[in-house]
């Protein structure tokens, strides 16, 4: 039943008035908030949880697939890289000539579910960028993700990642 009620909710949420279709916050906490665009308690249709505890970068997940990285104070950077436990996953730069994009890396493929896999075993990570001038690391705590997850979980049913 409740299946049914969030695919009703995720189908008719195109239609519902512009107001209706704001961002609400699912889980408030320090790093890894997550957030959903809802229509009623534990009825979302988009789901993620952002950290953005490194001034000018943004880290952010959206179950099942996507992963990002955004930055906003950092030109140059030609590459991104998340290195989480002994796996490392090497992100694309985004494509799009929208310039509100540039800064923005993305797993590609496979890759995003994969990842969201190691965030939820692991305690930290690390944000490895390229370019000229050479930009900093950056290294992330994991100790939040997994409430997120399972908060994004619940208002959002079907974003589980196999």
């Amino acid at each position: 039943m409740r299946y049914r009620l969030a695919l009703l909710a995720w189908l008719f949420l195109p239609m519902l008035p512009a107001g209706a279709q704001e961002p609400m916050t699912i889980l408030e906490q320090k790093e890894w908030p997550a957030r959903g665009v809802c229509v009623g308690l534990d009825q979302c249709g988009f789901c993620w949880a952002t950290d953005v505890s490194q001034a000018g970068v943004a880290l952010r997940v959206e179950p099942p697939k996507d992963v990002s990285v955004s930055l906003s104070d950092h030109p140059g950077v030609t590459s991104a890289t998340l290195e989480i436990g002994a796996e490392a996953f090497a992100l694309t730069p985004s494509e799009s000539t929208d310039p509100s994009e540039s800064g923005r890396f993305a797993a590609g493929g496979g890759e995003g579910a994969k990842i969201i896999q190691a965030l939820r075993r692991e305690s930290s990570l690390t944000l490895r960028l390229s370019g000229d001038p050479a930009p900093p690391s950056y290294r992330y705590s994991l100790e939040e993700f997994p409430k997120a997850y399972a908060a994004i979980l619940k208002a959002c049913p079907g974003t589980a990642v196999p």
